[in-house]
């Protein structure tokens, strides 16, 4: 092992660690010929043996070495609950250990630099000293020293031989080194908790006298005559591995009782302690407090105050809540509670989610729990969506101030002021503004191709989720959202499958053809198909046939006039279009055309849209008219996930210069298609991350720059939030968010005061208001505006808080004085009295 040492020593620290870790030595090796040609067949059985010996002296090294390292890690794993049991005053006892480390003539370990020697301190818990004799030194213990926590320590040596094959073998491992074996002993006991179907066995000064004698009664020069002692030594240290650390009971040996004991153990009771007032966040350090406190077990959620701590019994449950109750953490105080929990009541509060049952008492039809499905708010009164929708809006607003008040302090409440002052809201929430089409309005379409209640091919939508077991698909006759023309391609779709010998795609069993169907009716009167099919079982030849038969069908048979015709072929196991196969044209260009706000736009299959072209001129003009652009002044307006470039284009004729800025490649083609076919020249598009591209607008001279970002329905990374803070030139961003929800922490970030984390001034929300791009639905467009925090605001804060000082010192003195002035009176009264 010497020899190994010096070798590895001379590679890099990490990698010297990473093969102590990984335990692993080659047994593969590479080998010269030790004969020519002549000799070759008289020597393949020698040879043979060899290697078979050569791989028994690795597998024994590889033992002491996990030997070694799994030993290391038990001590560490017991200073660290001698530890504890110190602190909470424990029982302590004596136990018996074994440690395998290098002796001294493996040298070179020792002679590394200092920071591989913590590395080591840190993998393995042990200490190497230099400077004395090069044995491995325990980690001090707070409230003893090494020399007082030993009791006896003895020492015995004994030498690897050289392989019997090391003249003929080439490897990188040598043999003819020492390893000497300890046999210390601690004063605090470490007891591993094993399995019923697990026997351990302390090691005791009996045992560990034993392996010594076993191991000193091996000859050197036998075990040189004779390899098979190898397979011994092989053996032997197996066994100390299995003394140590436990060996695996054959499941014959299991008694019922046992059994039943392990089954009554993790299904009768569960008894956890809930724990509360915990940090929601520092999830790091609660998980080290719990665990120097004897706790391994317990769960925490990232948005939980509270966590769960579950323990073997009731006992110690109670020992816990005794423990933990009342206890200050981080400046709160911990309130626990005892929650015994049956396991299978447990398990079905867990799972009463997952998939939810069928009703026997549900006297709903089929159409409207499809109805409930599409369009669950289909049974409200319009105005009283809105009201619904105006409510989500003010629910978000006060959620930011909430948790932007929180990170107020001496240095950073000037920047929130706006957050500290009284109220819920931390602006003005305008009234909802109303879809002017409630009904028919989709643009875009999904159906899915499937089955009936009664097995009928059919296409529509699915009648639950598809997560939840339901697989049936309706039509869409009876959805409010929908448009006429989307119906009809519903229903021509539905009878053409019909009367194709081609089978629906099962969702279930992954088998069959027709798998879904997208309809894009623009209000220019365009319309787009695309069919989605699985070719797995059909040829070449057929699949170019049904090609032609789906050109034939909507070209000549069907009522709606199509377009364009596209198909995808997917044969993956995902449902719903994907961006990993490619769409094919069969009829027309392949897009269509939209018109918004005068401009004309091209939509191709994948380009995104929204979905209710008159309420999005509502939405884009009322974003123009927040972004109060002044035409004396040279604007840039910074289109962030500008998509197919509609915001931007709908607004460059009001300033000086539009930049988009959008990841997906395909969306920026399409955005400079749009620029085009509207002869809008004062565009620039970047295929970027936002924070990459964010540069191109530090560069340009403006005199103001106005943001718009409408990103995905999840929001946008913290990057992108930090960019735009960083960037002093923008001062108002106008935030399009479609689910405010998830957009919070956008908001928060965009807010919090100045850190490490997030630089740049915050910015502070201004106006809000809820526009309804999807009536008879849950979501609803939110428009924030947020202007940057400007200097004066945070000296007028900090004039104010200098105010309120003053003022409550002033009531200070003058509750002082009254006092006094009560006292003298009394003084006077006792004197007067007195006389």
């Amino acid at each position: 092992m010497a020899y190994y040492y010096k070798n590895v020593m001379d590679d890099d620290d990490d990698t010297v660690l990473a093969d102590i870790l990984s335990m692993k030595i080659s047994k593969e090796s590479k080998c010269k010929s030790r004969t020519t040609k002549n000799h070759q067949q008289n020597d393949s059985r020698l040879f043979q043996n060899e290697i078979k010996q050569h791989q028994q002296q690795q597998q024994l090294q590889a033992s002491f070495y996990q030997l070694h390292y799994l030993h290391q890690q038990q001590l560490k794993t017991m200073m660290k609950h001698n530890k504890n049991s110190n602190t909470n005053n424990n029982r302590r006892s004596t136990v018996n250990s074994l440690q395998l480390s290098p002796s001294s003539s493996g040298s070179s370990l020792h002679s590394k630099s200092s920071s591989l020697g913590r590395k080591i301190k840190r993998v393995f818990g042990v200490k190497y000293n230099e400077r004395e004799s090069r044995e491995p030194v325990m980690p001090d213990s707070p409230n003893s020293s090494v020399s007082s926590r030993k009791t006896k320590y003895l020492t015995s040596s004994f030498a690897l031989p050289p392989s019997p094959a090391s003249s003929t073998i080439s490897s990188k491992v040598s043999f003819n080194s020492v390893v000497t074996l300890h046999e210390t002993f601690s004063a605090n006991e470490y007891d591993r908790k094993c399995d019923n179907n697990v026997t351990s066995q302390k090691l005791t000064p009996e045992i560990a006298l034993k392996i010594k004698e076993e191991l000193n009664s091996f000859k050197l020069n036998d075990m040189h005559v004779h390899p098979q002692n190898w397979i011994i030594m092989l053996k032997f240290a197996q066994s100390i591995i299995d003394t140590v650390f436990g060996k695996k009971r054959p499941l014959e040996e299991i008694t019922e009782e046992e059994n039943v004991q392990k089954k009554q153990k993790t299904e009768n009771v569960l008894h956890r302690v809930k724990v509360s007032n915990l940090p929601r966040v520092d999830y790091a350090n609660m998980k080290k407090f719990l665990r120097a406190e004897g706790y391994t077990r317990f769960k925490k959620a990232p948005k939980w105050d509270y966590c769960f701590i579950t323990l073997d019994n009731e006992q110690e449950a109670l020992e816990c809540v005794k423990k933990l109750n009342g206890y200050t953490y981080k400046k709160k105080e911990l309130k626990a509670e005892y929650d015994p929990t049956a396991e299978v009541e447990y398990r079905e509060r867990f799972n009463k989610n997952k998939k939810p049952q069928a009703d026997p008492n549900d006297t709903r039809t089929s159409a409207e729990k499809l109805a409930d499905q599409v369009t669950p708010l289909w049974r409200m009164d319009y105005e009283q969506q809105l009201v619904k929708k105006n409510r989500q809006g003010l629910k978000a607003l006060t959620a930011l101030k909430k948790k932007v008040s929180v990170l107020s302090n001496d240095k950073t409440k000037s920047q929130i002021g706006w957050a500290l002052e009284p109220g819920m809201l931390p602006c003005e929430m305008l009234p909802t503004i109303g879809s002017p089409e409630i009904n028919n309005y989709r643009t875009k379409c999904e159906f899915t191709i499937g089955t009936n209640l009664d097995g009928e091919p059919t296409v529509g939508f699915l009648l639950g989720l598809y997560r939840d077991g339901i697989i049936a698909v309706l039509e869409p006759d009876e959805c409010l959202n929908v448009s006429d023309t989307a119906k009809q391609i519903a229903k021509s779709m539905s009878d053409y499958i019909k009367a194709s010998d081609l089978p629906v795609y099962d969702r279930v069993e992954k088998k069959g053809c027709w798998r879904t169907i997208m309809a894009k009716t623009p209000s220019t009167g365009e319309v787009m198909i695309l069919v989605q099919l699985s070719s797995a079982d059909l040829s070449p030849e057929r699949l170019d046939q049904e090609k032609a038969n789906l050109i034939e069908f909507w070209e000549k048979k069907s009522p709606v006039s199509v377009t364009t015709l596209l198909l995808q072929v997917w044969n993956g196991s995902s449902n719903g279009f994907t961006d990993k196969a490619p769409v094919e044209t069969l009829v027309g260009s392949g897009y269509v055309h939209e018109e918004l706000l005068g401009l004309r736009f091209r939509l191709s299959a994948s380009a995104f849209f929204q979905v209710n072209t008159a309420a999005t001129e509502i939405l884009y003009s009322k974003c123009a008219e927040w972004c109060n652009i002044d035409s004396s002044k040279k604007t840039t307006l910074l289109d962030l996930c500008c998509g197919t470039g509609t915001i931007g284009l709908t607004m460059a004729k009001s300033v000086d210069k539009v930049i988009g800025i959008e990841m997906v490649p395909e969306a920026i083609e399409d955005a400079k298609i749009n620029a085009a076919l509207n002869g809008v020249n004062n565009v620039t598009y970047y295929a970027s991350k936002v924070e990459n591209a964010m540069h191109h607008v530090r560069n340009e001279r403006n005199q103001e720059v106005i943001a718009v970002l409408d990103p995905p329905r999840n929001g946008v990374h913290s990057s992108v939030i930090n960019a735009v803070r960083e960037n002093t030139q923008i001062d108002r961003l106008i935030y399009i968010s479609c689910d405010a929800k998830q957009a919070l922490d956008n908001f928060v970030s965009l807010c919090r005061p100045q850190s490490n984390k997030y630089r740049g001034v915050p910015f502070k929300p201004s106006r809000a208001v809820s526009i309804d791009l999807f009536p008879h639905t849950e979501h609803c467009e939110l428009l924030v505006e947020f202007v940057r925090v400007k200097e004066d605001e945070e000296e007028e804060v900090e004039q104010k808080e200098g105010e309120k000082e003053v003022e409550q010192k002033e009531e200070i003195r003058v509750e002082e004085q009254t006092i006094i002035e009560k006292q003298v009176e009394l003084e006077v009264k006792e004197v007067e009295e007195s006389k």
